[in-house]
């Protein structure tokens, strides 16, 4: 590992997939540039350098950040075959990123197989990793058997729960090195002041006359249904809504493009009702979910944000699936009616007085401050990439050694 020693400034590389992510890691990428012990680092690659995902590489640099390397994939992973030659794709182009800029440690957020992709070439470099958002369960997405093995690759963890901290040390990592920070996420809402709803509509050049839904859907990579299939069940369901809808373009998961045509097709036939969109930026989106009747769909930030808002979700299917949520999200499977009726509960006046002490499970907005002041002690000297096992007590049901079973 090279060793920028003080008073050099510890070069922190941030690896950065999609729009998604971006928005998350920006609280922290603030924090790390406004200090005198730390340079942040953005290796873009994936997603944003996509145009059919809204080339939001220059997101990033409107919030003042250079793209220090990218790192493109090509833009067909809508099936296994493209996922799997996406992946050697990002090894090799995170390998040279991490041979021309040499950082100290870099941070890697979440579950994207761009981002597993990122902690498998760091290994031979003897890069430490820093991981966010480790320890959570999505059981409808590969996504969750990615998350999993960043942690295995990872040698610092912040945690948006304790109980997600408790199932990494649960994995063996060094409690030590496990930290309960809230997630970042939730720090833009500091200072946060959300556009008018005529701003809203001005800017998504639509009409606003009731609350809008905020609409996310992404491909439920573990379901025995296609993605084309899983989305019809909330088309159907929304078909005949007079409510303007405001609909975020899936994530570069397989079976994205079946649900983007089909997403395409009915906002096309709405245009006086529906906006399709691929990017609102941090404060539109923000703007929009303070707006919003409800939010429907299957996107994390449903589970993680939209309490924060005290905004009902309808949760449609298994691909967020065991994650901690408030009760403002209402869970329902793949059926129509089922989807119709809990949106029309959730739209309630009733509803939503009922959320207005909600409690957000995953912090109170200062994540950043704990993940930078823990860095700031961390790496005072070179984070070593040394993991021992760490076991936890034996218990009746688990010994804390087991019989050897002998070959004859």
């Amino acid at each position: 590992m090279t060793n920028h020693a003080s008073p050099h400034p510890v070069r922190i590389a941030t690896v950065t997939v999609a729009r998604s992510d971006f928005g998350i890691y920006l609280p922290v990428l603030r924090k790390i540039a406004a200090t005198d012990w730390a340079q942040p680092l953005v290796i873009a690659g994936a997603a944003h350098l996509s145009n059919r995902h809204g080339h939001t590489a220059d997101w990033i640099v409107s919030e003042g950040f250079s793209i220090d390397a990218e790192v493109p994939i090509t833009d067909q992973t809508d099936n296994a075959v493209g996922v799997a030659i996406g992946c050697a794709e990002a090894i090799q182009g995170f390998a040279k990123a991490f041979d021309q800029l040499k950082p100290d440690a870099i941070m890697l957020l979440g579950d994207r197989f761009e981002m597993h992709a990122a902690a498998v070439a760091a290994v031979p470099f003897g890069i430490p990793i820093i991981h966010l958002h480790g320890g959570e369960i999505t059981q409808g997405a590969i996504d969750e058997s990615y998350r999993h093995s960043i942690t295995k690759l990872s040698h610092v963890h912040f945690a948006s729960t304790r109980a997600y901290a408790d199932r990494i040390i649960q994995m063996g990592e060094d409690p030590r090195r496990v930290f309960v920070s809230g997630a970042p996420g939730l720090d833009h809402l500091a200072d946060f002041e959300p556009w008018s709803i005529d701003q809203l509509a001005t800017k998504l050049d639509l009409s606003l006359d009731q609350r809008p839904l905020s609409i996310t859907f992404h491909p439920e990579t573990l379901c025995d249904r296609d993605s084309q299939t899983q989305v019809r069940y909330l088309i159907d369901a929304i078909s005949d809504l007079d409510v303007p809808m405001v609909i975020s373009q899936p994530n570069a998961d397989p079976g994205n493009q079946a649900i983007l045509e089909q997403w395409t097709e009915f906002a096309n036939a709405r245009p006086n009702r529906v906006r399709l969109v691929a990017n609102l930026g941090t404060q539109g989106y923000f703007s929009l979910l303070h707006h919003a009747a409800s939010m429907v769909g299957n996107s994390s930030s449903g589970i993680i944000e939209a309490a924060s808002f005290h905004l009902p979700v309808v949760n449609i299917g298994e691909r967020q699936q065991g994650r901690i949520h408030a009760e403002n999200v209402v869970d329902v499977g793949f059926d129509s009616e089922a989807i119709k009726a809990a949106i029309a509960r959730t739209s309630s006046p009733q509803f939503r007085s009922g959320l207005q002490t909600l409690r957000n499970p995953y912090g109170d907005g200062t994540a950043s401050d704990h993940i930078v002041g823990t860095l700031r002690k961390l790496m005072q000297r070179p984070l070593s990439v040394r993991k021992p096992f760490f076991d936890l007590p034996a218990t009746p049901h688990r010994p804390s050694s087991h019989p050897v079973t002998k070959v004859a």
